[in-house]
């Protein structure tokens, strides 16, 4: 017998607030099985640190794929290491498949806040069958169920490595970021 899981992203846990119950139960009626595993965001910080102990130079944060494309598109990635490390919600996606599909049949979702997200982690986990990547909005409507709201805030904060690392430049917003890489450039 084929199961059904998702995972809501905490994105979307924030946008329904205290009626977040209410799309919970309508998700079990619809014959999901909610599911959550632990935090993988120490796991990922880790590997930052791990990774920034074997290197000089200035790490790039990696969890937000449309970041790194936005810099490598304006050929501003020279001088800086992008590491070969998971967003938490990939990491996270694979523990929840490990935990979670044991069968064929059985379907795990994870429900992502924004579609870059979405295709990043579909191509991480391609080859694992029984996992499926939908931006919250598609899923919902998929489900011909309704938002409450929409999150103003990043699904990817600043302050992730405040107390990691000796330095930290927190940036947000395109034009923020092409800027102040382009003055980091020139000096």
């Amino acid at each position: 017998m084929m199961a059904k899981y998702i995972w809501i992203n905490p994105v979307a846990i924030k946008m329904y607030g205290e009626k977040v119950h209410e799309v919970e139960d309508r998700l079990i009626e619809n014959g999901y099985e909610i599911v959550s595993c632990d935090s993988q965001m120490d796991y990922v910080r880790n590997q930052y640190i791990e990774y920034g102990m074997t290197v000089n130079e200035t790490i790039l944060d990696c969890r937000c794929p449309e970041t790194i494309t936005l810099l490598k598109n304006n050929n501003l990635l020279d001088g800086y290491k992008v590491p070969d490390i998971e967003p938490i919600l990939v990491r996270t996606s694979r523990v929840l498949y490990e935990n979670h599909v044991k069968n064929e049949d059985d379907l795990l979702i994870i429900t992502t806040p924004c579609s870059q997200l979405r295709d990043f982690a579909e191509e991480r986990l391609k080859g694992n069958k029984g996992i499926k990547f939908l931006t919250w909005k598609e899923f919902i409507e998929n489900e011909g169920m309704k938002s409450l709201g929409k999150i103003d805030a990043s699904p990817i904060p600043l302050g992730f490595f405040k107390n990691s690392f000796d330095k930290v430049l927190e940036l947000s917003e395109e034009k923020r970021i092409l800027s102040d890489f382009k003055l980091l450039k020139e000096n």
